[in-house]
């Protein structure tokens, strides 16, 4: 399938929402997550801990520690917009990983997921998506000293993926069980091995340990974790591009809190915002031809339409 119809098959199924006066139309009062919002003066923000450079932890010159990143930006500045109706809103950080985001966004732990979650229909059942933010892609990351290029030619070692995540079915999807099926040996010697780490920086660690031969994430958030590495020298991407990863902000399913996310981040495309966002958070690299497009288109036309066809 081609690549433009793989993302249009990714957000047709989200539902239509018209968002050009969001704050204005939505009934705050029967609305669980907004109501409470409004009552306790309150906002909970997912956010994650090795997710660069979406969403991180990090530490200040001054030693105070603080999540930050381009997602993260984006929730901050729902909370700007949802201050115009709160204007004592206070926010409180709450850190998930890819084992509980979902769970925590269900059960109302956190109002927002400020993350790096892929929108796919599986999880469409569970939460609610916004407006893709981001496209990535599922890539691979080996060490510079393995003379392999691509995962069509790996029969032979570790691959590590992160738990929760939906990249290690990206793979066997992506050779359809004939060159790598990752999990099954074939024959006795197929040597191909899975391990997962608990979080991304876990995964990339046993890459850099030697513990795995192969690490496979989102393409943004391997070139965050060498960039945030010891050595980024010794690190090489192969050349496998397996999916398409549009990104979310994730909130429940009976709020439409939603729509103010939408609003948000489409505005940002429109009045420019977003470009110094992604200066801010990914200084020096250039969107791909998929996320422009998508960008430019959603510059000229409704939230609506952005989110269901702008692909």
């Amino acid at each position: 399938m081609k690549l433009k119809a793989i993302m249009l098959a990714t957000v047709m199924s989200l539902g239509m929402i018209h968002v050009a006066s969001a704050m204005d139309v939505i009934d705050w009062d029967k609305d669980p997550t907004l109501s409470r919002i409004v009552k306790d003066k309150k906002i909970i923000l997912g956010v994650r801990k090795t997710s660069a450079p979406m969403s991180s932890l990090v530490k200040t010159e001054t030693g105070e520690k603080k999540y930050e990143g381009l997602a993260v930006d984006l929730c901050m500045k729902t909370v700007d917009e949802l201050k115009k109706k709160v204007p004592d809103l206070k926010v409180e950080f709450f850190e998930v990983d890819s084992k509980t985001r979902i769970q925590a966004v269900k059960e109302g732990k956190i109002d927002l997921e400020c993350g790096s979650t892929t929108n796919n229909n599986k999880r469409q059942s569970d939460v609610n998506f916004s407006v893709p933010y981001f496209v990535s892609s599922v890539m691979a990351v080996t060490l510079k000293t393995n003379p392999l290029d691509s995962l069509e030619n790996f029969q032979h070692g570790v691959l590590v993926y992160t738990k929760g995540t939906t990249t290690q079915k990206v793979v066997e999807d992506y050779f359809k069980g004939v060159a790598v099926t990752l999990m099954k040996a074939k024959n006795k010697d197929y040597g191909t091995n899975v391990v997962y780490g608990d979080d991304h920086q876990q995964s990339f660690d046993m890459l850099a340990q030697h513990k795995a031969d192969i690490f496979v994430n989102d393409e943004v958030l391997i070139t965050g974790l060498i960039n945030t590495s010891k050595d980024k020298t010794i690190y090489k991407m192969l050349r496998d591009r397996m999916s398409v990863e549009p990104y979310g902000i994730m909130s429940r399913k009976d709020s439409q809190i939603t729509k103010i996310v939408d609003d948000v981040i489409v505005t940002s495309f429109k009045d420019g915002s977003f470009q110094n966002l992604w200066d801010k958070w990914l200084p020096g690299v250039k969107p791909s031809r998929t996320m422009a497009d998508y960008i430019r288109q959603c510059r000229i036309i409704s939230a609506e339409t952005c989110k269901t066809t702008a692909w």
